[in-house]
Order: C-alpha cells, then sequence, then structure tokens
C-alpha cells in the first residue's frame, strides 16, 4: 500500500485567534448556556423575515 500524497494545492486554512478567558460559568450554568466561558457564549436571537 502506498503512503498517501499531498494534495497539490492546499484546500483550507484554520485561522484560530489567541483567545483569554477571563471568568468561568459554574458547571451547571454552562450546562444550560453550552458553554462555561462567557466570551464564547452567542445565543441566537429570532429573526423577523417578514
Amino acid at each position: 500500500m502506498k503512503d498517501k500524497e499531498k494534495p497539490a494545492k492546499q484546500l483550507a486554512r484554520a485561522y484560530i485567534p489567541n483567545q483569554t478567558y477571563n471568568e468561568r460559568w459554574q458547571p451547571m450554568e454552562g450546562l444550560k448556556r453550552g458553554t462555561i466561558f462567557p466570551e464564547l457564549y452567542r445565543p441566537y436571537e429570532k429573526m423577523d423575515h417578514g
């Protein structure tokens, strides 16, 4: 079996900026919100498309 070759072109590149976390929520609050880091909490807001 041959080794896998690298593709000729780069398909994608991940960009992840450094993040500083200042505080954390308690585990149960994190379960409710989907994260224990308030800086990452971005709830979806219902939009009116009418």
